[in-house]
């Protein structure tokens, strides 16, 4: 059984082999610590009335047969993509994707950084998160000590999107501190 997602693409060839007229079974089985690789190895075991008295290894080629996003139209630096910009299509890889978006919270409601055309898959480097924080503006930063919150107001010296660390100088005395972009105008001090 391979997991899911990898289909078997082409098998290699085994010796002739003498099996008894009943009872006969021939099983396969991956490494316990399978990795995605396009050659493996798969152990193939012949048994008898459910005892094995042959194994061998085999090679084969498997390929990852998955669905991702693509465009479904061409989409310019600057947009938007929206819900109706995104199809799922069945497609073969003889490889894990490694730049591929394949959420569809990494890319609906993320800005076009390259172009993107009609039918090509969402790559994570031609996306980025709306900024709800612009260079200037003025953040409300909180601090948490256990129980005690503490507030204080900043200037972002950066854009940032939430969930992103940026550089803010503390109005009440021009320190520069790190914060977590939580909101538009909020951000959390971190360390």
């Amino acid at each position: 059984v391979l997991p899911s997602g990898i289909v078997l693409d082409e098998v290699g060839t085994v010796q002739d082999v003498e099996v008894p007229k009943s009872g006969f079974e021939v099983t396969a089985r991956l490494n316990e610590n399978f990795a995605f690789h396009r050659r493996v190895s798969i152990a193939v075991d012949y048994l008898s009335d459910g005892i094995r008295f042959r194994t061998e290894q085999v090679s084969a080629l498997l390929v990852l047969e998955t669905e991702i996003p693509v465009a479904t139209k061409d989409l310019s630096v600057g947009e938007v993509v929206s819900k109706g910009d995104v199809l799922w299509k069945k497609i073969r890889l003889e490889a894990e994707p490694s730049n591929l978006a394949l959420n569809a919270n990494d890319i609906i409601g993320h800005q076009v950084t390259a172009t993107i055309a009609m039918g090509a898959p969402f790559e994570q480097n031609s996306l980025r998160r709306i900024p709800v924080v612009r260079e200037g503006d003025r953040l409300t930063l909180e601090s948490v000590f256990g129980l005690v919150r503490v507030a204080a107001l900043g200037v972002s010296r950066q854009d940032g999107a939430i969930g992103d660390k940026v550089r803010v100088i503390l109005l009440s005395d021009s320190r520069l501190v790190w914060a977590r972009i939580v909101g538009p105008g909020l951000a959390m001090v971190v360390p």
